[in-house]
């Protein structure tokens, strides 16, 4: 069985065991600027450390020890989790230390319920890559969960980037620390990148980085539309925040002025009555008085002179002996001192609530009597600056109070109402408690989690904050976190004014509000896309993996059509070079014909095995045109002398018929065009029976200035084809019936070929057929216009090339390894003048190129010893060989041949086998253009 693979993601792992044993130490020794990192973050948990320890020791180790590791971390993150689920507490996160430090942790010395599935899913992903097959559904499993813990934690480090708490901590739970999210993104993408190489088998890692680039990019996808539906749903929770906001404020206003009206209730009372005895203050008060009324007591303090004192003291007497009382320095009751003016409690309810009750004159505290002062001359019912009074029960909501101060008139009946100081004939004052008042105001609403924080502006200009009515960290919805959009608001508050005393209310919400009215979209969005995220992940992964056969299996085709075009070629070329040498001797009319056959057969022959040869780049879309100036009645001319003999042969009569319009010379690719002919009227002779025919006719569908359209149909007497079969012989390989393969022969490929070649001609090839009637293949194409100045170019330059390449006399190096090459090559140089050394391999040209000095060196790529490539190179190095044109000679004609050979061996140009003396006289006029020098003619 194979093990896993040490690679140069090992780093990684060793990186990590070294954090995790920092960390571990800063436990011991309590240094939590390695546990914390920063005061505000969570720290990493011990439990944490020590399960980075066993999945990095995992990674580095092997065999049976490596499992033994995982399944250790696996129990112990599993732990954690089921606490979480289960909510229990096994004593497994006290097991190693007792942590100090608890910021942002729900369960002291736990790990985060997201770290603890992170630690699940590597230590599954490594348990499956102990002993893997490669390609295998383990490998499978293993890279699914390594791409969960990437997922896990580049989400948490993205959330602590753009401030989205619930990314790296759920819910109210103890939240991932940044230091973990880092070590666990560096554990994931370690085992992420093994199980790749497993999976792929050692082949191109882009292919790894293309599956992680679509990872991170799906990842940083879902955080930001996740994220833009958090910010919509935070715009529609802070506009009903403000709603819901403003019908508390304004509810708690409203109880305000309701216990105010009755403190005022009881002064009317008191102003219509000439004498108010204690009964009836008792009556009339007690029904406003409640255990849950916001209004806690009221006193009723009458205008008492010094000459009164003694008889106010007797008549308290029976409730309190020590007469007047005031406030000392200490704020502590002790008789009073004496004045002038006294307003000393008389009456008061409930009697059990204060302290202070019968005889404290509140007239002689300074702050209340600034109040009461003010009151007397305005007649309005005003307000103490909140305090904390010593006599109140303190409970966990208390806030602090204010003595509501309503002053008294004497009865002026049938006179002109004053409401003046020394009219007063007492004062009310009313005890009311802020956080009474607010939850008496809310209690009927039915509006909860709305977090109410009260400000109060004090007689010394300063504002002081005097209550909140809910205690909430804020921190469990952690997405909306302090609504942004509501945040300058809630900080300047609301203002409010109660008798006389100005207030202001700052909310917020509270985490139990954003929960209620918060959607369950936005975690379905980030569920969705990050189960997108995976699928796109293993569907690369899968189609990489199940493509690594088909890749290898491509290459070899591809090497052996390149050693077979390379062998076909060959032969081919020294056909192709004799006939052009024979043709250049004194031969009869008879001869010249006969070899002129010979010649377009071969030119057939090679055409239609390059088709062949390279039909990959038909099925990858590679295959381009070659245009250059032809004759087209020559061209169909030639074909048709082709096809005169079998027609012959077969007892068929064959026509090729070119309407009068159609123009003379074309520019277009004529061995395309050629191929598309041939492979038509072969199949039209092929398939016609005895005495029938076969009819080739061109004729001209448009000219314009630029563009020639041609329309092209060859039309036969013979099977027919039935119509549920047309489509399919347009199929690489395939034929109307496996009859017709048996009876007829052929592979089925010409037609495929047909089609593309017409398609890259600009047309479509076309079929109407009847069966016994025969059939009509046409097709129209694209070609250029030529001037008639262009016509004769071509023939034209192959002659002055030619005079003018004789008229000087170069010395050419060619390296050519088959003889037969050699004497071609040869024997066409020699013609135009030139003087040839020939070296049969590569080794040979760099020797002699370093010893002489050459005008030009034509290389053969496919050679012994050293290859055309690598003498290439050596030439380069040779101060000799810097400039001399150098020249690649190969029977390969795949694609990128040129490239490689023109621009990664410093060649110059390149020339494919079997080549032409006009192939051979236009590239010489290409290099004498580009390299004057060189090439300059006397």
């Amino acid at each position: 069985m194979k093990t896993l693979r040490r690679d140069k993601t090992d780093f990684l792992s060793y990186i990590v065991c070294i954090v995790a044993c920092v960390v571990m130490v800063g436990w011991v020794f309590q240094a939590s600027v390695v546990v914390q990192i920063h005061p505000s973050f969570a720290p990493m948990q011990f439990n944490t450390a020590l399960c980075f320890q066993l999945v990095a020791a995992s990674l580095v180790s092997r065999g049976v020890f490596s499992l033994y590791l995982s399944a250790v971390c696996l129990i112990l993150a599993g732990g954690s989790g089921m606490q979480y689920v289960f909510d229990t507490d096994s004593g497994l996160d006290l097991l190693f230390v007792t942590p100090e430090i608890v910021t942002q942790t729900s369960h002291a010395g736990r790990m985060a319920p997201n770290t603890s599935l992170m630690f699940v899913a590597v230590s599954l992903s490594r348990l499956f890559l102990v002993r893997p097959q490669p390609g295998s559904a383990r490998v499978l499993l293993s890279l699914t969960l390594s791409s969960t813990g990437v997922v896990i934690c580049v989400s948490a480090l993205i959330g602590y980037f753009m401030s989205i708490e619930i990314a790296y901590g759920w819910f109210d739970l103890t939240r991932m620390a940044v230091h973990t999210a880092i070590c666990g993104l560096a554990l994931s993408f370690s085992l992420y990148m093994k199980g790749c190489r497993e999976l792929y088998h050692a082949v191109q890692l882009r292919k790894t980085f293309l599956s992680l680039s679509v990872l991170l990019a799906s990842i940083f996808t879902t955080l930001y539309v996740w994220n833009l539906i958090l910010e919509y749903e935070s715009d529609v929770i802070s506009k009903k925040l403000k709603v819901d906001a403003a019908i508390q404020i304004r509810a708690i206003e409203s109880e305000f002025d309701e216990v105010l009206s009755k403190l005022e209730s009881i002064e009317r009372f008191f102003a219509a009555s000439e004498n108010v005895s204690r009964e009836e203050f008792e009556v009339f008060v007690q029904p406003y008085l409640s255990r849950t009324s916001p209004l806690m007591a009221v006193d009723w303090s009458p205008r008492i002179l010094e000459s009164q004192r003694e008889q106010f003291e007797a008549e308290i007497s029976p409730f309190s002996s020590a007469g007047l009382k005031q406030l000392d320095e200490n704020r502590k009751l002790t008789s009073h001192q004496g004045a002038e003016i006294y307003f000393p409690v008389a009456f008061t309810l409930p009697e059990d609530f204060t302290e202070l009750a019968y005889g404290f004159d509140h007239y002689s505290d300074q702050l209340r009597k600034t109040v009461m002062d003010r009151a007397a001359e305005t007649g309005e019912v005003l307000m103490t600056e909140p305090f904390q009074l010593f006599r109140s029960p303190v409970t966990e909501h208390s806030s602090m109070d204010f003595l509501a101060v309503v002053p008294v008139y004497k009865n002026t009946a049938g006179q002109d109402e004053k409401r003046e100081r020394e009219h007063v004939s007492g004062f009310l004052i009313g005890v009311l408690r802020l956080s009474q008042v607010v939850k008496h105001a809310l209690s009927e609403l039915g509006l909860k989690g709305i977090i109410l924080k009260f400000d109060a502006k004090f007689d010394s200009g300063e504002w002081r904050p005097i209550y909140q009515n809910y205690n909430d960290s804020n921190t469990s919805f952690d997405a909306i976190a302090l609504l942004k959009d509501i945040e300058k608001e809630a900080k300047a508050g609301v203002p409010l004014n109660i008798a006389g005393r100005e207030l202001r209310v700052r909310y917020s919400p509270s985490s139990n509000y954003l929960i209620a009215n918060r959607s369950a979209l936005p975690d379905s969005v980030f569920l969705i896309s990050f189960m997108m995220s995976l699928s796109i992940v293993l569907w690369i992964l899968y189609l990489t993996s199940k493509n690594e056969a088909l890749a290898k299996a491509t290459d070899a085709r591809t090497k052996f059509l390149a050693n077979m075009s390379h062998e076909i070629r060959t032969p081919i070329n020294g056909v192709l070079g004799m006939i052009t040498l024979l043709q250049d001797t004194d031969m009869d009319e008879e001869q010249q014909e006969m070899a002129e056959v010979v010649n377009y057969s071969a030119e057939s022959l090679l055409a239609l095995v390059n088709d062949i040869l390279d039909y990959s780049k038909i099925e990858a879309g590679h295959l381009v045109l070659d245009p250059i100036p032809f004759e087209l009645r020559d061209h169909l001319k030639n074909i048709e002398k082709m096809f005169q003999v079998r027609a012959k042969e077969a007892d068929l009569d064959l026509f090729v018929i070119i309407d009068p319009d159609v123009p003379e010379h074309i520019n277009g690719d004529p061995d395309k065009l050629r191929q598309v002919l041939l492979n038509l009227l072969s199949n039209a002779v092929k398939f016609t029976p005895a005495g029938g025919s076969v009819t080739l006719h061109i004729s001209l569908e448009s000219l314009a200035q630029d563009t020639t359209r041609l329309k092209f149909s060859v039309k036969d007497t013979g099977i027919g084809i039935e119509k549920e079969k047309q489509e399919k012989i347009f199929d690489a390989f395939s034929q109307a019936d496996q009859s017709t393969s048996r009876v007829y022969g052929g592979t089925g490929l010409g037609l495929a070929i047909s089609c593309n070649l017409v398609e890259l001609m600009n047309g479509e090839l076309h079929l109407d057929s009847a069966v016994g009637k025969g059939s009509t293949f046409y097709f129209s194409a694209d070609f250029e216009t030529l001037t008639e100045s262009q016509e004769h170019d071509d023939v034209d330059d192959i002659e002055s090339i030619s005079s003018r390449f004789r008229s000087k006399n170069l010395s050419i190096l060619l390296a050519e390894d088959n003889l037969i090459n050699q004497s071609i090559a040869v024997r066409m140089i020699e013609k135009e003048g030139h003087d040839v050394t020939v070296v049969s391999n590569g080794q040979q040209a760099v020797d002699v190129a370093q010893e002489k000095s050459f005008d030009l060196i034509l290389m053969d790529i496919q050679m012994p010893v050293v290859d055309g490539l690598e003498a290439t190179r050596k030439i380069r190095e040779d101060v000799k060989g810097k400039t001399v044109p150098i020249i690649a000679l190969s029977a390969h004609n795949l694609q990128g041949d040129k490239d490689r050979f023109c621009r990664e061996n410093l060649m110059d140009d390149y020339l494919m086998k079997p080549y032409k003396r006009e192939d051979l006289l236009r590239l010489l006029k290409r290099l004498e253009q580009r390299a004057p020098v060189a090439f300059e003619l006397p």
